[in-house]
């Protein structure tokens, strides 16, 4: 079995959801550690507050939702999360939907990237 590096002894737990991979995606880039499970602790990967602060700034700008610090500090797990954030059926809907969009304009090439833009500028004319 695979272990996370920040809590031996849980298994690591990929993410399952868009939301959660791009959560998993924000916490690796501001932890700088390569892979982040679904079920590890943010301080147990070097986490801390000015970190935290990052994250939340993060997700602010990629979904366009506030995730309270204190959320991030009661709740260090991305699984533990996402579950208050969807609570709310209306931020569940918008994230996850925006999470799914996010991950699939990053699996484009630049020129996909560009001619789905320029469709989408058509179609508003």
């Amino acid at each position: 079995a695979e272990f996370s590096p920040g809590d031996p002894e849980h298994a690591y737990v990929a993410p399952r959801t868009a939301t959660e991979r791009k959560f998993a995606e924000i916490w690796a880039s501001v932890l700088k550690v390569e892979r982040v499970g679904v079920h590890d602790s943010f301080f147990a990967l070097g986490g801390h507050s000015l970190r935290a602060m990052q994250v939340v700034s993060r997700v602010r700008a990629m979904f366009k939702i506030d995730l309270p610090i204190q959320t991030l500090l009661d709740t260090p797990t991305i699984a533990g999360i996402v579950e208050v954030l969807f609570a709310d059926e209306g931020v569940r809907d918008k994230v996850e939907k925006r999470a799914q969009l996010l991950l699939d304009v990053d699996g484009l090439s630049d020129a996909d990237v560009e001619k789905m833009l320029r469709e989408r500028v058509a179609l508003r004319k």
